[in-house]
């Protein structure tokens, strides 16, 4: 089967996309710029359009092709104009036209014989790169022609084609993840230049692969390992530095370090002309800092100058040099102070005469040799362990899966590995005096010398800046930091240099936990750099360390439980004027006003506690106000991480803003302590503070379990002895199983033909199925009427009872044989019963004329009773309903409850509709999932009503289903309009089918809903898909969610024409009040209305209370408690809101009284409430979610498209306040557009018109 018509068949099988769809295509986008970066894209084989609208919704200009004609119909309605029906054997792009092309499970369904073709065209078209996700396991009977193959097998292909790996492959692909992959695999390439492929073909590599390959353009294992190390070396270059691929071989190691760091410049050297030039042409970029020359090491080293080198990057080097001491020492002398090497050589490579077999290797290495000989000239930092596919166990060489391991350099000698890799450091105290040049940071910010970066003129040795200082950039071991700090305070340097030492020690201390008598003597060295007279006019540099060694002492304080000391160290250091050095600085400032505040607190002193969680606030809003330009240097090119520490800042200070706000709880309420201590603010900053040292801990630990894991790997071996023993034996079960499975195929064809008697019975049976539960109605009617007449549905038989039940059994004749003893059944109903039965056919035939026609009830007196009478609530409560009903109704209309929300206002206004054009008669509405009817004065008052709960208490959901069943199977309406009921819902999923053969099914549906964690959980995501099929129309009140329902389901045409928009109408009596603003005025009163819950996003509502003191807000409405006791301590606090409580109607709120109406949603459709209030002629603040675009916009209100910024909608409200005559003029806007679209005339007529739930 070819891909059209296997797709096509798949795509119409299923009507509807599965609703995750989106949510994977949008993350898929993420990882595929993570990986390729920005660019134009083409997805070939796209499908349902997913991922080329994801990529869209990210910026970028992408396209998409498929082949199936029924796809791209379906995507060209999420991306028009960007879907084209291609095939990917003739793409229809020119060449080198694509930066990203991605083929998302598209290549597997290409024959076998076009495969080449199709990554050729691919290749063709790809500017840069190239994702491609493949399913290695395919079900062969679902798509015979599917290719099935692994990773090695699609690398190959592509390699062929002329592809390369791409420098970010890993990124995609974790490397250890390689070992054992799921059945989808992922695969990212690149497209090299071509005049390398045309001077350097595969074939041409090979003849030099003993001694240079091109990894990128080689698949497997040993490709892998080699490109995983430049790819995990990358981490440790630092923004900005010069890096060195000492025996770059071929240069895509360069290429990787380039790709995966912000490098500004990476050069590759090596011995070979080949190399080199190969180097050159395939990964040369000058432009961008990438070259390559050529040189022999250690020489080519010793030419460039002292310290003018960051990174060098030299892997399987060492053991090609006869002496290995020159070469360190070059790399030693090149590389600036803090500068950084990673080596790796292969670990003990000896065979069995324990020499190393590779006649270019002269030396042999394991762990002490590799240690020894850097650590002359280095500072160790890490220790790296990896293996590709074996590993030696016991001097034997010994199978092994793909590993990457970091740890400790002490725990390296331990581990057992293929390759070992050091990372070392450059010492920062060997050339101190060595001219210092920032390249961390942008030069422009650099040269504004703000003092956050002014480091030459702030450190003697600013070289321990991004080796000691600059948390990320320095030295990451943690031994090895705290052991360069010491040895800055016994070289007695002095100056800040000593400061920055002191704090780097006492950080470890604290992460250590030390107590007090171990501390003391470090703080007492902090008093010269603490103690200052004049904070005001003191050094910016002064003011960094004074403020940092205070934070630090006053943790220490804490942690030693000696609280007293700790208050003075903390208020000294929240005191001083952190803004003269870096708003940055703040962070300790605030973080220390917030531990005051919890010390006092938790003293009692609840007064002291509040002003420092409010001065905290104030130093927040000091380092927001501070000049950026003059602290951060040039804007257009900012060190990125100062907003990051903004960001930091601003978390912090929520936690004192959260302390204030549940102030008068804190003491007695441990929610209230929760929501301050544990915020998501407060765990991003420990979890940041903490990472560092919880990483070391678990490597550390690493070791000790990676040598528990192999002891486990022993006593497997030895089980699986045990278990190959055991499978023997069932191979000899499964040869006897074989005979059995003969004879169950056997069996089997008998189902088969069992089955197909089936079909054909139900084939034949099925016009009958719609009529079953009419009959079955009728056959319970009879069995009522009967009883309730008095008469029992069996005679007595006492003598029977007396037997047992086989004595019966043997001597009862059956009702069902007919012989020449029995020719025919018995009468089963006694005279006066068969005449009870007649009149009920009789009287039933009114309701049902197509009763009168069955056959069964011909023959009345042969009628058999069911014995088994049906008992339950819901028959109980299907009695009293049914003798309620004094007539037949055409029309019902069904809702969960009756309260005061927007869609009972809509039920409500469906009910007036029905009446008005067919009649109150005719009109019957049913409460059926609760016993709330407070808004029952909404209604007309000639409206028919039942409340199932009324008729038995305690109801199961199960019953309320039932009994709206049953009600709709008895009356057999006209039509049927369900609105929010779950148990129609539920009917309409589960008999959906027969009740369309008698009644016309109609539904409401307004917006999603979504559960406390996020997961939509609305009737549109539980009920939507399956019920569509058996309705008339779903009535949308907004186009905007109409649309998104098509889209997110994949709705075929066919069942578009059922979705419908019907907009909801205003209160037919409002008339334009006005509102209360004049020019001028500084006043501006608002008004919020609706129901206290989630969805009305009555948190934002708080912050927004608490932002605006300069406006009153008056709420009325009611809901959830919690929110209820939030609004009123929000307004006492603020002192400037109202709570009016609950509203009978909108008509009821003075609208006049107010300046504006203030709607805060999550997620809605269009809600009454602003329509109510727009044909009110108030101005209207309101979030941009769901349809309330199509209501309320910049010519009509104000809506906020950041609808979680509190600030937007206050920023709405001043401009209200400040432009009257813009507010008028947009109310009158508003009121056109309510006329025009929400009027009770269209509304009625909509509902009226051909097969509509009101058509003639």
């Amino acid at each position: 089967m070819g891909r059209q018509k296997m797709y096509s068949r798949n795509v119409e099988k299923s009507v509807y996309l599965d609703s995750s769809s989106r949510q994977a295509a949008d993350k898929l986008a993420g990882e595929i710029l993570k990986v390729c970066g920005w660019g134009n894209a083409l997805d070939v084989g796209c499908g349902m359009g997913d991922l080329v609208a994801a990529l869209s919704a990210q910026g970028i200009a992408a396209s998409g092709v498929d082949v199936a004609e029924v796809a791209v119909t379906v995507a060209d309605r999420k991306c028009p104009g960007r879907i084209r029906q291609e095939s990917m054997l003739s793409l229809s792009n020119p060449d080198c036209s694509i930066d990203i092309v991605t083929a998302i499970h598209s290549l597997e369904s290409i024959a076998p014989e076009n495969l080449t073709a199709a990554l050729r065209e691919l290749f063709r078209v790809a500017k840069r790169s190239v994702y491609i996700r493949v399913t290695t396991e395919i079900d062969s009977a679902q798509s015979p022609q599917t290719i099935s193959r692994d990773r090695a097998w699609w690398e190959k292909q592509l390699l062929q084609v002329g592809f390369r790996k791409h420098p970010r492959y890993y990124v995609a692909v974790p490397y250890e993840s390689l070992e054992n992959e799921p059945d989808d695999i992922t695969i990212v390439m690149e497209k090299p230049p071509a005049a390398v492929l045309e001077r350097y073909p595969l074939s041409a590599l090979a003849a030099e692969r003993d001694l240079h390959m091109d990894m990128a353009r080689e698949q497997g294992r040993r490709s892998d390992a080699h490109m995983i190390r430049y790819f995990e070396a990358a981490r440790y270059i630092r923004p900005g530095d010069r890096v060195v691929d000492a025996a770059c071989g071929l240069g895509y190691g360069t290429h990787i370090l380039a790709h995966n760091s912000l490098a500004s410049e990476v050069a590759g050297i090596d011995a070979s002309d080949y190399a080199v030039e190969y180097a050159s042409l395939a990964y040369g970029a000058p432009h961008r800092g990438i070259t390559f020359r050529k040189g022999y090491l250690p020489e080519a080293l010793n030419e460039l100058p002292e310290g003018s080198v960051d990174f060098i990057a030299s892997f399987e080097t060492l053991e090609h040099l006869e002496h290995a001491d020159p070469f360190l020492q070059a790399c030693a002398r090149v590389l600036a102070p803090g500068g950084r090497l990673m080596v790796s050589v292969p670990h003990d490579w000896s065979d069995e005469t324990g020499v190393d077999p590779n006649p270019h290797h002269f030396r042999l290495y394991d762990w002490d040799a590799l240690i020894r000989e850097v650590g002359a000239e280095f500072l160790l930092e890490r220790a790296f362990v990896q293996s590709a596919s074996r590993k030696k166990i016991d001097k034997a060489w010994s199978v092994a899966p793909r590993e990457w391991r970091s740890l400790a350099v002490e725990d390296a000698p331990r581990q057992t590995s293929e390759w070992c890799l050091l990372l070392a450091m450059r010492d920062p105290l060997a050339k101190a005096d060595q001219h210092y040049q920032e390249r961390m940071f942008p030069p422009a910010s650099v040269a504004a010398k703000p003092a956050l970066l002014d480091f030459p003129s702030q450190y003697k040795n600013p070289w321990l800046v991004r080796s000691m200082i600059s948390i990320g950039p320095r030295m990451t071991d943690p031994i090895e930091l705290e052991k360069i700090a010491d040895r800055v305070l016994k070289s007695a340097v002095g100056g800040f240099d000593e400061a920055a030492a002191l704090c780097v020690i006492a950080y470890r201390m604290l992460e250590n936990g030390r107590p007090k008598a171990e501390f003391s003597h470090l703080i007492e060295r902090f008093t010269p750099y603490t103690l200052l007279e004049h904070p005001e006019t003191s050094s910016p540099i002064a003011i960094r360390w004074a403020i940092s060694l205070l934070y630090v002492q006053g943790m220490l304080e804490m942690g030693a439980g000696d609280h007293q000391a700790a208050k003075l160290s903390l208020s000294r250091c929240a005191a001083l004027p952190f803004w003269i050095y870096s708003p940055l600085l703040g962070t300790k400032t605030v973080d220390a006003a917030f531990r005051l505040g919890v010390l006092y607190q938790a003293g009692g002193d609840r007064e002291s506690a509040k002003r420092w969680w409010r001065s905290a606030l104030d130093m927040a809003q000091r380092a927001a106000q501070t000049d950026w330009s003059l602290q951060f240097g040039s804007l257009d090119a900012p060190p990125d991480f100062v907003f990051r520490e903004m960001t930091q800042l601003f978390d912090l200070a929520t936690r004192c803003a959260s302390a204030l706000s549940a102030f008068d709880q804190i003491s007695e309420n441990p929610a209230a302590v929760e929501r301050v201590l544990y915020n998501r603010a407060k765990q991003a900053y420990d979890l940041q503070e903490t990472a560092s040292t919880e990483r070391m801990r678990l490597e550390s630990n690493a070791a000790t379990e990676r040598q528990h894991y192999l002891d486990v790997i022993d006593r497997l071996k030895a089980e699986a002895e045990q278990v190959n023993a055991h499978a023997e034996g069932l191979h000899n079960e499964i040869a006897r199983l074989k005979t059995d499975l003969q004879g169950a195929r056997a069996v089997g064809r008998k189902v088969s033909e069992l089955e197909a008697s089936l079909a054909r019975e139900r084939r034949q049976t099925a016009p009958y199925r719609g009529q079953v539960p009419t009959y079955r109605w009728l056959l319970g009617h009879l069995r009522r009427k009967i009883l309730r007449r008095g008469t029992p549905i069996l005679p007595p038989i006492p003598e029977a009872k007396k037997q047992s039940r086989k004595a019966r059994l043997d001597t009862a004749p059956s009702r069902h044989e007919t012989s020449k003893d029995n020719p025919k059944r018995e009468p089963v109903l006694t005279p006066s019963q068969k005449q009870a039965a007649e009149q009920t056919v009789l009287d039933v035939v009114r309701f049902e004329p197509d009763i009168a026609g069955a056959g069964c009830f011909n023959d009345i007196d042969q009628l058999l009773v069911n014995r088994s009478i049906p008992r339950g609530s819901h028959v109980a409560a299907w009695k009293k309903l049914f003798e309620t009903l004094e007539r037949p109704y055409d029309y019902l209309i069904f809702v969960p409850w009756l309260t005061r929300g927007g869609a009972d206002l809509a039920a409500v206004n469906a009910v007036r509709a029905a009446i008005q054009v067919k009649g109150a008669d005719n009109t019957l509405l049913v409460v059926t999932d609760h016993d709330r009817i407070e808004a029952r004065d909404w209604l007309p008052e000639a409206t028919n009503v039942r409340v199932l709960s009324d008729l038995v208490p305690d109801l199961s959901p199960t019953d309320r289903t039932r009994l709206v069943q049953m009600l709709i199977t008895a009356l057999k309406p006209r039509a049927i309009l369900n609105v929010n009921s779950l148990a129609c819902w539920d009917v309409i999923r589960k008999a959906g089918s027969p009740l369309s053969t008698m009644t016309d099914i109609y539904a409401s549906l307004f917006c999603r809903d979504y559960t406390a964690d996020g997961r939509a959980a609305g009737y549109a995501d539980t009920h939507f898909r399956t019920c569509l099929p058996f309705t008339k129309k779903i009535y949308f009140d907004n186009e905007t969610f109409a649309r998104e329902l098509i889209e997110d389901y994949g709705v075929p045409p066919s069942l578009q024409d059922r979705i419908e928009v019907l907009r909801q109408p205003a209160l037919s009596s409002a008339q334009p009040r006005g509102f209360a603003l004049k020019e001028g005025s500084e006043s501006l009163p608002v008004f919020w209305a609706g129901r206290f819950a989630r969805q009305k996003n009555v948190d934002l509502l708080i912050e927004i209370i608490s932002a605006a003191p300069e406006f009153h807000f008056d709420i009325y409405g009611d809901g959830d408690e919690k929110y209820k006791k939030n609004l009123n301590s929000a307004g006492i606090i603020a002192g400037n809101s109202s709570m009016k409580g609950s509203f009978p109607s909108f008509e009821a709120i003075p609208t006049q009284e107010y300046g504006a109406f203030l709607y805060t949603s999550l997620w809605d459709g269009i809600p009454t409430v602003l329509i109510n209030a727009a044909s009110l002629g108030v101005p209207i603040v309101a979030s941009h979610v769901g349809g309330i675009a199509e209501l309320v916009d910049d010519d009509t209100g104000w809506l906020i498209k950041d609808y979680k910024d509190p600030s937007a909608y206050i920023r709405a409200l001043v401009e209200i306040r400040s432009n009257p005559q813009e507010a008028r003029r947009r109310v009158q806007c508003m009121l056109e557009r309510v006329k025009r679209l929400h009027s009770w005339d269209a509304y009625a007529t909509k509902l009226s018109e051909t097969s509509s739930f009101l058509a003639p």
